[in-house]
């Protein structure tokens, strides 16, 4: 199921909703969205929206987490994942048309 007026997957709205509250793993991620058996199309939909600007990449250091300044994509299962503030805004939007 596309949402056409911001061109998103079902699959990328869900990932979006998951990174709601805080950082998130590749494989916290795919827990939360009982995704086991699609990790290609997750791994896919989570780089689409980083490449979007929706979702920023971390490096978790013993004191905190740093923005990843160059996000790979094959290393995907290394980083941390947040919302940018587009995201926010994005997950604000979805919220609003699910009370709708």
């Amino acid at each position: 199921m596309n949402t056409p007026q911001k061109g998103l997957t079902e699959l990328q709205e869900q990932i979006i909703d998951a990174l709601a509250n805080d950082y998130e793993s590749l494989e916290q991620i795919s827990e939360i969205l009982d995704s086991s058996g699609k990790l290609s199309q997750v791994k896919t939909a989570l780089w689409t929206l980083i490449q979007e600007g929706y979702v920023a990449c971390y490096v978790s250091t013993k004191m905190e987490m740093k923005p990843a300044a160059y996000p790979e994509r094959r290393k995907l299962d290394a980083y941390w994942f947040a919302l940018t503030q587009g995201g926010e805004q994005l997950l604000s939007v979805l919220n609003q048309e699910a009370r709708d």
